[in-house]
């Protein structure tokens, strides 16, 4: 895990003023996003980023981003199977992200 730190701004151009900050860790791979936030949590998101991603290549016929961490996110499966940990895997086999 990465500390950053996370600021919010209130206006635009000449007015924009901070409103506040915060230290917030950040997860360096998968497998610390899944510690930190939960299974669901990132599939709920990996979810949500890929219909945007979906819906934007169907207005513009552009490539999806959201397949790269698709494809991060099964291959952290794999490997977390490989290892004995067989549950993101099934999980991502019972949504339907891996297809079995």
């Amino acid at each position: 895990m990465k500390t950053v730190v996370i600021k919010a701004f209130n206006g635009k151009g000449e007015d924009k003023q901070l409103a506040g900050e915060r230290e917030e860790q950040k997860p360096e791979s998968i497998t610390e996003a899944l510690k930190l936030h939960g299974e669901e949590y990132v599939l709920k998101r990996y979810w949500a980023d890929h219909v945007i991603v979906v819906q934007n290549q169907i207005r513009t016929g552009s490539a999806p981003k959201a397949e790269v961490f698709k494809s991060a996110l099964i291959a952290e499966a794999a490997k977390d199977r490989a290892a004995g940990d067989p549950s993101l895997y099934n999980r991502l086999v019972q949504l339907g992200v891996i297809k079995s």
